[in-house]
Formats: C-alpha cells, structure tokens, sequence
C-alpha cells in the first residue's frame, strides 16, 4: 500500500490522514494502534472505529458504559450520554439494534470518558447526522490532547485540523494548514485526494447549508440563554432594591433614597430592554 512512510505528532497537535480509497489510511491509523511507531512517554492511545466494532451488542448503551467504568455514578453516565443526545429511556436501547449513526455516538461517548490523551479516529463523522457532527466537533475542540484522525470531510478537516497528510502514489506528504489550503496548493481538482460530493452528503453544498443554518440557530439560543440569565439577574436586583428603598433606616437619608431610585430605574430600563430582546430571539428561533 505504502513505503517510506514517516513523520512525527506533537502534544496537543489534530493530523488528519487523507487520499483516495484503498490507499492505506486505515491500515496506518490501526497499526499505530496496534503498536508500531514510537509513542511519548505517558502517552495513552484512544481508538475509534467508524463501524462500532468495539462496542459489545450484548450490552445496552447504558450498560456498555457501565462496564467500561464501574467507578462512575449514574448521574455521571447520564450526563455524558446526554452531550451525545442520549437521553431518558434511549439509554436502555440494544447496541445490536442501533443505527450506523448511534453507534458511533456511544463509541465517541466511550472514547472522551476514557480520558486518552492520544485518540487515533478512522472516519469519525461516517454514519453521523448533523447535530451528531456538531457535538463530535464541539467535543474534539475542547480535548486537550493529541488527535490522529482519518477523514475525507472537508468541514470537519477545516475545524479540526493543525496538519494534513496525504497520500499520494504510495507515500505520505505533509500540508500544514487546513483542507481550504490544501486545496488551493494543489490547485487542480484532478489531484485533490478528498473531493466530496458537490451537491449531497458530507462536505456538498446542501450539508453546507445545513452546517451553517445550524451554527446560526445554536448561536441564537446561546444569545437567548444568556439573555435569560441577565433577566434573572436584573429581576433580582430589581428586588433587591425595592427592599433596600422599604427600610425604615432608609426613610430619612434623602441622598440615599434618591441613590435608590436612579438605580431601581436604571434597572427597569435594562430589563425592559431584556425583555424584549428575549421575546425577539424566540420569535427568531420559532421561525
């Protein structure tokens, strides 16, 4: 498949691998794993695989975590099956029953619980619906370790990646950078070893739109989030100041009743405000 092959990852770098099928990226990710290659002293590899095939389909999703980590309460599984849309009864769902697409959302799960510092993913967005790529992508942003990944979509290599390296007749060259700048250094689309489908599917122009429509919307509920909070905030000062304008020893002090009142109507002008930056950002979100 490949000779000559050689190069080096840093702590804290995202490599991704990419070329045509057959090529021999998943055979260099996996004999990595499987021990060839000289690895950092305190290293810990994390493994991937995009079909599920280290999950047991005996088990539940539930129960495939339990018994990777009898230490963690349930409250703890829980909340680490919830950031990967797992919620409720859909816990207690056969891992032999679950879609190509769930699957690798419990093996992701599995994999940042495990606390690997080096994760090896081979084709870690297959199989994945949009807010399933959304989470992986927000997950590996905030991972402070090392990533080796396989993959051929050009918005994920984009978000993730620190370095390219591609194969090409057999051997392995490095692009430092992302697939945007891969792409313009080789110019011509014939010798692009990742081309994704223009029009469907990862990397196309309607997953484009969708990746972008969503971006927008988390946005949007971000801003309402916070705007609620302040609203709270503001309530509770508002509250507070009205109790501080009732004190008896309040009564006579002129400058501090005077104090008071420009700040409780400071207040109620931020908070109507609020309000109805609130009510604008949910009929935004309800369209």
């Amino acid at each position: 498949l490949y000779s000559e092959v050689s190069f080096d990852i840093r702590r804290g770098e995202r490599v991704i691998i990419i070329g045509k099928n057959g090529c021999g990226k998943t055979t260099l990710i996996k004999s990595i794993k499987e021990g060839q290659g000289k690895l950092g002293i305190g290293v810990k590899v994390g493994y991937f695989d995009q079909h599920g095939h280290t999950l047991n389909d005996k088990n539940n999703i539930f129960g495939q975590l339990r018994a990777s980590f009898p230490q963690k309460t349930d409250t703890e599984l829980r909340s680490a099956l919830a950031l990967f849309m797992f919620k409720g009864d859909e816990v207690f769902k056969e891992i032999s029953a679950l879609s190509g697409g769930e699957k690798a959302r419990v093996a992701l799960c599995e994999l940042m619980l495990k606390k690997d510092n080096f994760l090896l993913l081979d084709e870690p967005t297959n199989h994945l619906d949009l807010a399933s790529r959304e989470v992986l992508e927000d997950a590996l942003e905030d991972f402070e370790g090392t990533i080796l990944t396989v993959s051929h979509d050009r918005y994920f290599i984009n978000r993730i990646a620190d370095r390219i390296l591609y194969f090409k007749d057999g051997h392995l060259s490095e692009f430092r950078g992302d697939y945007d700048g891969y792409a313009c250094l080789v110019q011509s689309s014939a010798e692009i070893v990742a081309t994704p489908d223009k029009t469907v599917g990862a990397g196309g122009e309607a997953y484009k739109q969708q990746k972008a429509e969503a971006s927008r919307r988390r946005k949007l509920k971000t801003k309402l989030e916070n705007t609620e909070r302040l609203i709270e905030e503001l309530e509770e000062k508002q509250t507070e100041t009205e109790k501080q304008l009732c004190l008896p020893e309040n009564a006579t002090d002129y400058e501090k009743i005077a104090e008071l009142s420009c700040a409780l109507d400071a207040i109620k002008t931020d908070l109507a405000a609020a309000m109805t930056l609130w009510e604008e950002l949910s009929v935004e979100i309800g369209e």
